[in-house]
């Protein structure tokens, strides 16, 4: 990977792969920039494979990331670190699905169950079965999981009650009786039904007691471009909160503007609260409750420390 590249006047140039949501779209347009930054962004980038891209290669100075895939190739001593920067979030719970012809009604009817997801650390797999695991009652060995894609992070190991199914996908699996339930398919397909009809509330209710949105990307800088350029986290973090602060205004303003993400978000949060809250405090409160999840689950040994996992600077 070249180095991150300075221009005329100190401008330092940052490789980037990132999504253009509403709340990220003035920076990747370009009408936006970062303090003595200038984003060089991957024109509508893969995520999953910009992000095997970064974990493997590093092909990239600044990254959106899996959360769980970054911790993971963390602990393994890969050259990267997060910004508190949460550009995804989301509350998994109502996202487990089941099919409408033959449901399964209710977490207690999950024993012994197969569910479909993409990969086993996809972040709303781990954070769904942690908030199983802890809100329901449900044993993480209760289930039988069915995985249609690889990881990012290479050789990962996998539970026995987990096996890869390459060349599938959830729906195929749903339909062909493979699998009860699965994570991925579209909410608005009308075969099938939510799992967990009490999601929203139970999502409402865990956030008021932990104060935690459920990241599931987020960014990450190699370590050479802050070792080079100590000022870029700060830098970052102000940019993105500009931006998103922007957009919130836009949205709340304009409330017919469809952001189905940040609808959710704040159906559960509430119109008072940042449904995308970035800094140091809260994204550290939700990567510490995803590392208890991570160990249960048998992707960490043990929780990383704070000053291992995110950017100093950026607070």
């Amino acid at each position: 990977m070249r180095p991150a590249s300075p221009q005329a006047r100190g401008t330092i140039v940052l490789r980037t792969a990132l999504r253009r949501y509403g709340h990220t779209a003035a920076l990747v347009d370009g009408t936006l920039a970062p303090a003595g930054i200038r984003l060089e962004c991957v024109p509508a980038p893969i995520l999953r494979t910009a992000m095997a891209q970064m974990i493997r290669d590093h092909a990239f100075d600044l990254c959106e990331m899996s959360p769980t895939s970054y911790l993971v190739a963390r602990s393994r001593g890969a050259p990267l670190v997060a910004l508190p920067i949460p550009l995804y979030c989301q509350f998994p719970l109502g996202l487990l699905v089941t099919p409408r012809a033959a449901p399964v009604s209710g977490a207690p009817a999950l024993g012994g169950r197969t569910i479909a997801a993409r990969t086993w650390a996809q972040p709303t797999a781990v954070w769904l079965r942690g908030l199983l695991q802890t809100m329901y009652g449900v044993p993480l060995d209760a289930l039988a999981w069915l995985l249609v894609a690889e990881d990012p992070v290479p050789d990962l190991p996998l539970p026995a009650n987990v096996r890869r199914v390459p060349g599938r996908t959830v729906e195929e699996l749903l339909r062909a009786g493979a699998a009860h339930a699965a994570i991925g398919p579209s909410p608005d397909d009308p075969s099938l039904v939510p799992l967990l009809p009490d999601a929203v509330e139970r999502a409402r209710a865990w956030y008021r007691q932990t104060n935690v949105v459920p990241i599931n990307h987020l960014l990450v800088v190699r370590e050479a471009v802050l070792d080079a350029y100590p000022g870029v986290a700060g830098a970052l973090l102000i940019a993105f909160e500009q931006a998103k602060a922007a957009y919130l205004r836009a949205w709340r303003r304009d409330a017919g503007v469809a952001d189905r993400h940040l609808a959710d978000l704040i159906a559960v949060v509430g119109p008072a609260d940042d449904p995308l809250p970035y800094g140091g405090a809260v994204t550290w409160a939700a990567l510490t409750v995803l590392m208890e999840f991570m160990v249960a689950q048998g992707l960490l040994l043990h929780p990383l420390a704070r000053e291992h996992v995110l950017a100093p600077g950026a607070s």
